[in-house]
């Protein structure tokens, strides 16, 4: 991100945006450590390794993998 943003802003020659790549990385950087430290966790009990085998539901609500899947194709239909 920060080198598209980064090559984009030195095509306009205008010494203000020199440090706009790393003013939104640090902006990223530092959303998700806030991210982090607000989202409560739950306590994890005493656990043990399971054999069963696990598939993408177990991990993502249907919905949100529908939302990436589509993303993913409108992305790969923009590029092409």
């Amino acid at each position: 991100m920060a080198v598209g943003v980064g090559t984009t802003f030195a095509l306009t020659r205008t010494y203000l945006f020199d440090l706009a790549p790393v003013a939104l990385v640090l902006a990223v950087l530092l959303g998700a450590l806030a991210g982090e430290a607000v989202t409560p966790r739950r306590m994890r009990g005493r656990g043990a390794a399971s054999l069963v085998p696990r598939r993408v539901r177990d991990y993502a609500p249907r919905r949100d993998v529908i939302v990436a899947a589509l993303l993913g194709v409108g992305i790969a239909g923009f590029a092409s």
